[in-house]
């Protein structure tokens, strides 16, 4: 149906998804070259993570709550 309403043929219309196809491949396969050539790097250089009680105790930021409209 697809190649009728776009007055093509069913194997033109094959050959685009398959071409389609092998173009997000071929994407995401140089992506995952680019990634793996970069050489890792700790994300922290000192210290460690705070333990839960420490988490716990830091002051929590105040979130604003936007105002509801009153009815």
């Amino acid at each position: 149906m697809k190649a009728a309403r776009h007055d093509t043929s069913v194997s033109r219309i094959l050959g685009e998804l398959l071409q389609e196809r092998m173009l997000r491949e071929e994407g995401h396969e140089a992506a995952m070259r680019q990634y793996l050539a970069v050489t890792p790097r700790a994300l922290k250089t000192s210290g460690g993570h705070p333990t839960r009680t420490e988490a716990r105790e830091r002051p929590r930021p105040e979130r604003s709550r936007p105002e509801r409209p009153r009815p």
